[in-house]
């Protein structure tokens, strides 16, 4: 992403850029996006959190592509993240990265990962006894009744913040079907 997208801070309508991190093939294998492809999108739901029953929400899908002095219109919404981001059992790999994606599933959880080190020292040799990562879920990609938004972000205890290097796989054509 161009700039980093905050429930606090970003407004409906409000542009965004993205880039793309690798050559995107159709079903047949042929490049239809090359990798460094500009991709262009709007907000298109925000809320700031509330309080206790009112979560924050952020939203937005691209609308157009440019590459090598060509410009495509898009209809995508975030449809996935990276896998190491999520507590996801359901992998898949999309264009070599390693993802998670609401194609099984109507949310997934996004989660900060602490490794905990337990030493112990028999015979005074420091020995790693058992090593636990601990995931604490932060906030959940959702997919959405509402046909104009499709998914979003959703955090109940405080506001999203999706930093630059953020990474999501766009799904073009999604639809909301119920």
């Amino acid at each position: 992403m161009s700039s980093q997208l905050s429930s606090k801070k970003s407004k409906l309508g409000d542009s965004l850029q993205l880039e793309t991190v690798s050559d995107v093939h159709d079903g047949n294998g042929v490049v239809i996006l090359p990798r460094h492809s500009k991709l262009y999108g709007r907000i298109t739901y925000v809320a700031s959190h509330q309080g206790k029953g009112h979560p924050a929400m952020l939203s937005f899908a691209v609308d157009r592509a440019e590459f090598h002095g060509r410009s495509v219109s898009l209809d995508a919404a975030v449809f996935g993240t990276y896998a190491g981001m999520t507590d996801s059992k359901i992998g898949e790999v999309v264009e070599g990265i390693g993802v998670a994606t609401l194609r099984h599933t109507d949310s997934l959880n996004l989660v900060e990962t602490t490794l905990m080190y337990d030493f112990r020292l028999p015979g005074n040799v420091p020995q790693a006894v058992h090593d636990a990562r601990l995931k604490t879920v932060v906030m959940q990609l959702k997919i959405m009744p509402n046909p104009a938004t499709r998914t979003a972000f959703v955090k109940d205890d405080g506001e999203i913040e999706l930093n630059k290097e953020f990474l999501v796989v766009l799904l073009n054509g999604m639809r909301v079907v119920e």
